[in-house]
């Protein structure tokens, strides 16, 4: 009796010192798959990646199966099958959709050069970022700012334009002063404005 005392105590001590939570025997049945990791997501519940991968292939088959009986075999192969080309043609069509098919020739005007009226609505929109468009006599004048900068010396260039399927992607940036160049403190807005044939799709300033 004074033997097992001991040997109770220090059990007891054993079980004690696991972290609280269900037991690994009771998840997977007293055995413990070799390299399997665990994984704790809250306090009071662990389970393996192994036994938690089983379970989920497992409840797919059932369902699978369970799908294949409701409405036979041959059915259910072409069913997925119809999904599966379905979903891969949504894929190529998205993509070539937003495929570049051309770069759009155009040409970056100075303000005397702008549409009257153009001129006019791209004046009361300088002080905050604008992204505009305008068509007249045949052409599309696209024109995009950035709002208000607190000095001089800062530009917009067009880095692309270009069209696909459904629309014109056009894509600018805003320049900075040139290293070395001589800036006052003067409140500027720069803003650029371009001309190209008129094209019937949306633009999208990327």
């Amino acid at each position: 009796m004074g033997n097992q005392e001991p040997g109770l105590k220090r059990t007891e001590k054993a079980r004690s010192a696991r972290p609280y939570g269900v037991k690994f025997a009771r998840l997977l049945g007293g055995t413990r798959p070799r390299g399997a990791k665990f994984m704790q997501f809250s306090r009071g519940t662990k389970f393996t990646q192994a036994a938690g991968g089983q379970r989920t292939l497992s409840r797919v088959m059932d369902g699978f199966g369970k799908f294949c009986h409701a409405v036979g075999p041959a059915r259910a192969c072409v069913i997925v099958l119809l999904l599966a080309v379905t979903l891969l043609s949504g894929c190529v069509d998205r993509i070539q959709k937003t495929e570049k098919l051309r770069d759009i020739p155009f040409e970056v005007l100075a303000k005397e050069d702008i549409p009257q009226e153009f001129a006019n609505i791209i004046e009361q929109k300088k002080d905050m970022p604008f992204r505009l468009t305008y068509t007249d006599a045949g052409f599309l004048y696209i024109a995009e700012g950035y709002g208000a900068q607190l000095k001089t010396g800062y530009s917009v260039s067009v880095t692309e334009l270009y069209e696909t399927e459904e629309a014109i992607y056009l894509h600018t940036n805003l320049l900075g002063p040139p290293k070395g160049e001589r800036t006052e403190e003067i409140t500027t807005f720069p803003y650029v404005v371009i001309k190209l044939e008129a094209i019937d799709k949306t633009v999208v300033f990327d």
